[in-house]
């Protein structure tokens, strides 16, 4: 009897220890859940009464498609400013908003001037929009580094029918920081597949492709862990042509620090 009794305890032991270990190997599984992925938050500055602006958003097209078909966290945005509408050209994409938010990277980024077209990645990196060759690298460059934050976004599918963007959003990880720093919570819905025929201007004559061009752009300080934003969009129905970019960005140093996405 004692020699069954000691081979139950240890039959029962096993089967704690198999138990314990399932459990630890669930638990590290979703701890690596809760990590997000290297991004490149891709900012173009562009008009379409600017004459060197076409390659750049020829550019941008490319990254935006390799980006959907080979599903990297790549996030492209087509920010098309207003100060160039004076050349006779009014571009219908464009907003002073947009020129105002390419401003506020003047000082970070230690520029006399603004000008189109300028790419900036992850808010830290930026150079003329049409080059191919530093556009990848310092893509690739940011693909490998892990970030810090890491946030969730569920829009509210009831109201996306009537054109509302209604979305939570959850700061899963953030690093401690020993200084207190401001930050701010950027959402943009951008459009795919935008055609324009250009009859006036210094790109008189051309018929331009684009590919996520910013239609709504909202933004706020950054408070809560949780939280929700909204927005309208006006331009038709949201759709495959239609997805939300939200990142999250220093306030003072213009870091972009986390970016998550969702396509309508």
């Amino acid at each position: 009897m004692k020699i069954i009794y000691f081979c139950l305890l240890i039959f029962l032991f096993s089967c704690m220890q198999e138990k314990k270990a399932d459990s630890n190997e669930a638990t590290t599984q979703n701890e690596v859940s809760q990590e997000a992925e290297p991004f490149a938050l891709v900012e173009l500055f562009s008009s379409e009464g600017c004459s060197d602006c076409p390659p750049a958003e020829e550019l941008l097209n490319k990254i935006t498609k390799e980006a959907m078909a080979n599903k990297t966290y790549v996030y492209p945005l087509a920010f098309h400013v207003d100060y160039w509408n004076k050349l006779g050209w009014k571009d219908p994409f464009s907003d002073s908003s947009f020129s105002n938010r390419q401003r506020k990277y003047r000082e970070p980024l230690h520029n006399e001037v603004i000008y189109t077209p300028q790419m900036i990645v992850n808010g830290q990196v930026q150079f003329v929009g049409s080059d191919e060759k530093r556009s990848k690298a310092v893509i690739d460059s940011f693909l490998v580094v892990k970030p810090e934050w890491y946030f969730t976004i569920h829009p509210d599918e009831k109201l996306l029918e009537q054109g509302i963007v209604k979305t939570e959003y959850e700061i899963i990880k953030r690093p401690e920081e020993k200084e207190s720093k401001v930050y701010t919570i950027c959402y943009a819905i951008v459009e795919r597949n935008l055609l324009s025929d250009i009859t006036r201007g210094e790109n008189k004559g051309l018929k331009l492709t684009h590919q996520n061009v910013v239609r709504v752009f909202g933004s706020r300080k950054l408070e809560n862990p949780k939280g929700t934003f909204q927005m309208e969009y006006k331009y038709g129905k949201l759709g495959k042509d239609q997805s939300l970019i939200t990142f999250i960005q220093d306030a003072s140093s213009m870091k972009i620090v986390g970016a998550n996405l969702w396509n309508f």
